[in-house]
């Protein structure tokens, strides 16, 4: 094993720059009566990974700003979510205002769906209610960062300015299949032949359709370049979300991937129409939800997999996109008499990372393959709080190709008789460097 001792703050930024980064992710979905999912999609793999973690919280809760707060879905196409990875904040609209809310905090605090900006569609005297809204965060195509809404029939690009928003791009009409209208969108930030990225969308006649957009003047213009049919998982018409899986093309897959749902169940699906290849995060292509869902967002927050050795637990908080400010890891439940944490972690390459079935060794079981040379191993205080979060902040420039996996845990040492001993371990968590 690789040992040092650094300084709390820095633990993991200084792992992150000694080997290459990882994979992992969650969903967001919006339902009716207030309801806004963070889920797992459903296990499977040599870990059974992810640990399925689904967790509901009320949107329609009033933020600091004067409009009113977005209120409970009408319609089954109306409304929809959307995740800013720098900021980590969600956004969540129910047609006709936009509202964002705190992602996860440190520790929970404070804590996800806390309220913070809000305001009406700028361009609602000209759009009708909202039914889909996706997010680039750094502006490739506007400059400022965006949030992509569309009513159905119209695309454009507004940017959040606290509590109000200005008009970046559009509106744009889509030429649409007759009889069908747009029910999500999700942006890409792979470049393509004419422009810095796409949208992806999909409608309400079960079509998912790639968007070239063009915001310059003197005509711009939203043209459908490409368009298919969720194959695998029985989705019918019509489709109400779809989200851009941001780790994607990458080590383990040479397309890119989106997630789309009908609502009650999400396909993972490649932009080439075909079933997606499976990865550590997302090993099947089918995952049921638990709500009706009328719209779908994609984040790169940790997965865990495996099992703690007594009851300490490995979290993260924050996202890690890069850069990615927010990001850090966080244990939970720190036994008594801890005199020392260890942080171990073990990358894809040269592979796998995990262990699954845990490899036994000082009497615990290592979810993280500990056998490989590019194993780190860091030794960090104990701090006898109930959660201690770790920083690990994704500093700009940091150059890691998406799709690749990290794997880490925690240990937690102290004395018995005399002699060193574990007294617990945490579960495995794995999670991401993506583009934002």
């Amino acid at each position: 094993m690789k040992r040092g001792l650094v300084v709390l703050g820095v633990v993991f930024g200084a792992l992150l720059f000694i080997s290459p980064a990882a994979n992992a992710q969650t969903l967001y979905g919006i339902g009716f009566n207030c309801s806004l999912w963070e889920f797992t999609t459903a296990p499977g793999g040599p870990c059974l990974a992810p640990n399925p973690m689904r967790t509901l919280c009320n949107y329609c809760v009033a933020s600091p700003c004067p409009p009113p707060y977005a209120g409970p879905l009408t319609d089954e196409l109306l409304g929809d979510v959307a995740v800013d990875c720098l900021k980590d904040t969600v956004w969540v609209t129910d047609g006709r205002v936009l509202q964002e809310y705190v992602g996860d905090r440190p520790c929970g605090t404070p804590p996800p769906c806390t309220p913070l900006d809000s305001f009406v569609n700028p361009l609602a005297p000209v759009m009708g209610p909202l039914t889909g809204l996706g997010m680039d965060e750094t502006g490739a195509l506007t400059g400022v960062p965006t949030l992509w809404i569309t009513d159905g029939f119209l695309i454009a690009g507004i940017s959040p300015t606290g509590c109000g928003a200005a008009v970046v791009c559009g509106p744009i009409p889509v030429a649409l299949p007759v009889g069908s209208v747009l029910t999500d969108l999700t942006w890409d930030p792979n470049p393509t032949p004419v422009g810095p990225g796409s949208l992806w969308a999909c409608d309400s006649a079960g079509f998912v359709h790639n968007i070239v957009v063009t915001c310059a003047p003197p005509a711009p213009s939203a043209t459908i370049v490409f368009s298919f049919m969720p194959p695998s998982c029985g989705l019918t018409a019509p489709l109400t979300g779809i989200a851009f899986d941001l780790a994607t093309p990458g080590v383990r897959s040479t397309r890119a991937q989106l997630y789309v749902t009908d609502g009650f169940v999400v396909e993972y699906v490649e932009v080439s129409g075909g079933p997606a290849a499976p990865q550590f995060y997302t090993p099947v292509l089918c995952t049921p939800t638990n709500d009706y869902l009328t719209g779908l967002a994609y984040a790169t927050h940790g997965i865990t997999y495996g099992t703690p050795r007594v009851s300490a637990r490995i979290g993260s908080y924050g996202q890690s996109c890069s850069p990615g400010p927010t990001f850090g890891l966080e244990w939970i439940g720190e036994p008594p008499g801890t005199t020392s944490v260890i942080l171990v972690a073990n990358f894809q390459i040269p592979g796998p990372g995990f262990a699954c079935p845990p490899i036994p060794a000082l009497g615990t079981s290592f979810w993280v393959d500990i056998t490989r040379p590019s194993l780190t191993t860091v030794f960090l205080p104990p701090f006898a709080l109930p959660c201690v979060p770790v920083p690990a902040a994704i500093p700009p420039g940091f150059a890691a190709p998406p799709g690749l996996k990290v794997f880490c845990q925690f240990i937690f040492r102290g004395m018995a008789g005399g002699s060193p001993v574990t007294l617990d371990a945490t579960e495995g968590l794995a999670f991401t460097i993506t583009a934002p």
